[in-house]
């Protein structure tokens, strides 16, 4: 086996890698959005709770603070995943470059697993061999 050729199999392993590794990542990033779905329904708890000894105005502040809250963390959730879906995608059908690097970056705020994908994926996508594989 010639040296580029060796370089080109280990390219397609370490880009098909990425793409499971993208997929797993994404099943982790769901956590932070049941968080934000049990906040919200928190929050939704307290809003038709009957108040005794409390007054309607502190308990209103409180459910729109936690459905707030949930609400967020969820759409962000959402967002996240859809945006990591696309990269593994583009990933998967060699595109996008510059979106994958986005994401990737993105991605860092996402600790540990998160940080060590996204360090990963320029590591691998920042060699000239790979980059000639994209369009």
């Amino acid at each position: 086996m010639s040296p580029e050729e060796y370089q080109a199999n280990q390219d397609k392993q370490q880009l098909d890698l990425l793409v499971v590794l993208w997929y797993v990542n994404m099943v982790f990033g769901l956590m932070p959005g049941c968080l934000g779905a049990v906040y919200g329904s928190m929050g939704s708890l307290f809003a038709f709770l009957p108040t005794k000894g409390t007054t309607s105005g502190d308990v209103m502040i409180t459910a729109t603070i936690f459905g707030g809250m949930g609400i967020v963390l969820l759409a962000v959730s959402v967002l996240l995943i859809g945006l990591s879906f696309f990269a593994a995608r583009s990933i998967r059908d060699r595109k996008n470059l510059t979106f994958v690097m986005v994401v990737s970056a993105l991605n860092c705020l996402h600790m540990p697993l998160g940080t060590g994908l996204g360090v990963f994926t320029f590591i691998v996508t920042s060699r000239p061999t790979v980059k000639a594989l994209f369009r």
